[in-house]
């Protein structure tokens, strides 16, 4: 998964559901 690669890019994206970055 390229979550993991960019965690800050999710975390901006998903500023609702922080979660998803853990």
């Amino acid at each position: 998964m390229h979550l993991q690669q960019k965690p800050w890019l999710v975390y901006k994206q998903s500023n609702l559901k922080p979660n998803l970055v853990i």
